[in-house]
């Protein structure tokens, strides 16, 4: 808008506040001369200000000088405009020095998504195969859940690379001073990872789940919007690969296991937590050192604190036996890390409640823990 055009429309102005006489003109004439005097201002502040250079991340790498070579530093190389760029460094083969870790991308959900969270011990030998036999179980059930595996145990990387899980190794930063994964710092990973998500669970990484997963949550769902669940496991010793192309497995596997076993585990050895997105609310959990003592009872003791529904679905879960190697120590009890869970433990609210005969809500009908989902098997609650 022009100075004289500015001047014309003041002109006009008066001249209709003195002949029309209109108090009601006067006023809106007024309003668009302030709207006028106010673009102006606008404009001309906007004029004086210098545009921003245009910057672009480029990934070079750091070299010796050499003939139409420049040296940079990997940390400056996303600060470098591009007009002083040297077009023999606009190759998209050039790679930065300095380590990215790349963050993995979560899998895509059709309907119901759900997210399992876990670690592992160091993969070789038998424990491999024990551990390959649990994920794979995971992945193999009808609702296809993202599988994150944490740690940079040895063989980790692999094992999640074969069976299709995301890997998040070192340097992590809920990796306790001992090397264990941390509690909270996991699941807050988890949840950063695949928001998405509307279940979350950690599974310790040597619990088969047999094909009933999606039963099992879609029976609670359909009587709880919020809800948490545990179970008692069956300790088997497998020893072997499962085929999970034989769209028979988990019928094969449970027929082992009921040879082998007649009775589940105790009711304090709680292997598997599966809970609806913001379950524990606002408040983070504790960094528990995963793998040790007291942190599955808390867990239990907190979900029933909330006095939101909490489960015992012992629905079919095989937990394959193993020795303690991985440890350096014959018994976990004891462990530096363990004394670490129980102060953190009474400091967070205790355990009191902590084992899976507390839950108020349970599954009930004859051996219902093989038969969670079908007719006989109904949600209850204790009295």
């Amino acid at each position: 808008v022009s100075t004289q055009s500015t001047w014309g429309v003041y002109f006009f102005s008066i001249c209709l506040i003195v002949f029309m006489r209109i108090r009601t003109s006067f006023i809106i004439i007024l309003f668009v001369m302030v709207a006028l005097n106010l673009k102006i201002f606008i404009n001309t502040t906007i004029s004086k200000k210098p545009r921003p250079e245009l910057t672009k991340v480029v990934q070079i790498k750091t070299t010796t000088p050499t003939t139409n070579k420049i040296e940079v530093r990997a940390d400056q190389a996303d600060k470098i405009p591009i007009t002083n760029v040297p077009k023999v460094y606009k190759s998209t083969k050039t790679t930065v020095k300095k380590e990215v870790i790349q963050q993995p991308k979560s899998d895509k959900c059709n309907g119901l998504c759900i997210t399992l969270m876990t670690t592992l011990k160091p993969s070789e030998g038998s424990l491999y195969t024990s551990q390959y036999n649990a994920l794979m179980s995971w992945r193999s059930q009808d609702v296809k859940p993202t599988v994150i595996v944490f740690g940079d145990e040895k063989g980790s990387g692999e094992l999640a690379k074969e069976v299709g899980a995301l890997h998040v190794p070192n340097p992590f930063q809920g990796l306790g001073p001992k090397g264990t994964v941390l509690l909270g710092a996991m699941v807050r990973e988890a949840e950063r990872l695949t928001p998405q998500a509307q279940i979350f669970g950690f599974v310790n990484g040597d619990i088969i789940m047999t094909k009933k997963l999606d039963s099992l949550i879609n029976t609670i769902r359909n009587q709880f919007h919020e809800f948490m669940i545990v179970g008692r496991r069956i300790s088997v010793t497998i020893g072997h690969r499962i085929n999970f192309t034989d769209p028979q497995w988990s019928e094969t596997i449970l027929s082992l296991a009921k040879s082998r076993v007649k009775e589940q585990d105790r009711i304090d050895a709680e292997d598997y937590f599966i809970w609806t997105k913001g379950f524990f609310g606002k408040d983070p959990l504790p960094n528990f050192h995963i793998g040790r003592p007291v942190y599955d009872n808390w867990l239990v003791n907190r979900g029933i604190s909330t006095g939101k529904p909490m489960v015992d679905a012992s629905f079919p879960v095989l937990h394959q036996l193993h020795d303690y190697k991985h440890l350096s120590v014959s018994n976990p009890h004891g462990t530096m890390e363990q004394k670490e869970n129980y102060n953190l433990g009474l400091a967070n609210g205790g355990w009191r409640q902590g084992t899976i005969e507390h839950c108020p809500w349970y599954f009930y009908g004859n051996t219902c823990g093989w038969k969670i989902g079908q007719s006989g098997c109904n949600l209850r609650k204790r009295t």
